[in-house]
């Protein structure tokens, strides 16, 4: 079974919930689900609380894949079951200060720690991440596929 783990479908925000939920639909033995809070620090708390529920939960699952903006949920997920798309490097280019240390620890440095597979869609992506962080410094086991983002129609 594999599990889709998305962030929280927002009005009026563009996100790769329709990729997601369109693909999880039409492939066999899959279930897409949605952490039910916004990325507040609470938010980010309660939404750690429920993926590690949902683990326990659905016990004989082969891949938790996580996408969409949540990219703190491998911390609570077996590393060895989980895959991590990342689809832009918003946070990091966009902010500055604080803010942009909070955005590189939580969304790049401690993902990269927790997860062996990690998908992105361009080369460009995957040149930015390896430039960000020493990848093979911080995990030596991570692997970083291109893997474009499909494009589904009704």
């Amino acid at each position: 079974m594999i599990i889709y783990i998305s962030r929280k479908n927002l009005k009026g925000q563009y996100s790769i919930y329709k990729i997601f939920s369109k693909l999880s639909r039409n492939i066999d033995n899959s279930l897409y689900l949605e952490v039910p809070f916004k990325s507040s620090f609470f938010g980010i708390i309660g939404n750690l609380f429920y993926i590690f529920l949902i683990r326990f939960r659905y016990n004989s699952v082969s891949i938790f894949h996580i996408t969409g903006d949540i990219h703190y949920a491998p911390l609570v997920l077996p590393r060895n079951k989980t895959v991590l798309t990342i689809h832009d490097l918003y946070g990091i280019r966009n902010h500055y200060g604080l803010k942009k240390l909070y955005f590189d620890f939580l969304w790049i440095y401690l993902p990269l720690i927790s997860t062996k597979n990690i998908f992105v869609p361009s080369n460009l992506i995957k040149r930015q991440l390896r430039y960000i962080h020493s990848i093979n410094r911080i995990n030596k086991s991570v692997r970083i596929t291109v893997l474009s983002n499909p494009i589904l129609y009704e």
